[in-house]
């Protein structure tokens, strides 16, 4: 299979309309498409006609080797294949059969969303397609632990932007019609709860995907607990050396014996300050800095207490490996 386009292509600026960048990714039960198994919604985010859309999506498609049709904003539908899935984020790459240019999205940053703006999410849902609904941001990132997925790689965007089936994999942009995130999931049993994949999540994954030809999961031996806003501020009455440009730091809770994260000589009760450079970690952002390292070394800068009680600043060696079990 084809491999994804590079990030710097496919999130370049685009001045084709986010209406004309949506597309319905669905399972067609055989070649001719006759039997619809399920459907979903995506965006085009190359060209080339690479799509981005929710992994459960085409999971059929993907299990069972079938093929895909996409219907496009202008009323065609086109034969389309998966490229690349990533199970645990819930993203897949689809790529469309077309003799032509699509046109592309506009992709903005997330990390400029705040409280209270106002999103629009594109999409198809219940099969209607081109559906368009519109509400605020209601948290700029909603942590996967409180919605009860642990195994989450990510922050979610709430808004309150009504989302329903069929919806999943469409994009969720701003006001400025660039996208900010892939919509995801809603809350079952509440109305306006809805979740995104903030953009940035989406760029590190397709750059994986581009790399790599498939998802990759860092494997280094620790577990960190991110401290920040409140927690940061009563840390730093216990530790007083804390940079004060640090708007957030990771506490090593526990290290695996034989790790990666043992041999650079990690600690428990030590804190993250950085990873080459690279301060005010969360946990989102210290995964995917470490994904982008496998099989390198990155410079982590700790701080630990000790014999006497007082933190001393140490700088640490770390190479993080592929994760086994993908």
């Amino acid at each position: 299979a084809a491999s994804p386009a590079a990030p710097g292509t496919a999130f370049g600026g685009r001045d084709a309309g986010l209406a004309a960048a949506t597309a319905v990714a669905t399972n067609g039960g055989h070649a001719g498409g006759a039997s619809l198994m399920s459907s979903g919604s995506g965006v085009i985010y190359d060209p080339e006609g690479y799509v981005l859309t929710a992994a459960h999506v085409v999971a059929g498609a993907e299990r069972e080797r079938r093929p895909l049709l996409a219907a496009t904003h202008d009323g065609r539908t086109l034969r389309a294949h998966v490229v690349a899935v990533d199970r645990l984020a819930d993203v897949a790459v689809v790529k469309i059969e077309s003799g032509e240019p699509l046109p592309a999205a506009t992709f903005g940053t997330s990390a400029e969303l705040a409280t209270g703006a106002w999103v629009v999410a594109l999409g198809s849902p219940l099969t209607l397609r081109h559906s368009v609904t519109a509400g605020v941001v209601s948290c700029v990132e909603r942590r996967g632990v409180e919605l009860g997925l642990a195994a989450a790689r990510t922050g979610f965007i709430q808004s309150d932007a009504a989302i329903n089936q069929g919806n999943s994999g469409g994009p969720l942009v701003n006001l400025d019609g660039e996208v900010v995130g892939l919509n995801h999931m809603k809350a079952v049993a509440a109305d306006g709860v809805s979740f995104a994949i903030p953009v940035e999540s989406l760029r590190h994954i397709v750059r994986q995907f581009h790399l790599h030809g498939q998802a990759v999961r860092p494997f280094v031996g620790v577990a960190l607990l991110e401290v920040a806003n409140g927690g940061l501020r009563q840390l730093r009455e216990h530790v007083p050396g804390l940079p004060v440009d640090s708007t957030s730091a990771l506490v090593v809770t526990r290290v695996h014996d034989g790790s990666p994260a043992d041999d650079a000589g990690l600690q428990p009760e030590d804190l993250l300050l950085s990873i080459d450079g690279a301060r005010g970690l969360s946990l989102n952002v210290a995964i995917e800095r470490l994904t982008d390292a496998v099989g390198s070394a990155v410079e982590l800068t700790v701080m630990r207490r000790d014999e006497d009680g007082v933190y001393q600043t140490l700088t640490k060696q770390l190479t993080p490996v592929k994760a086994a079990a993908q």
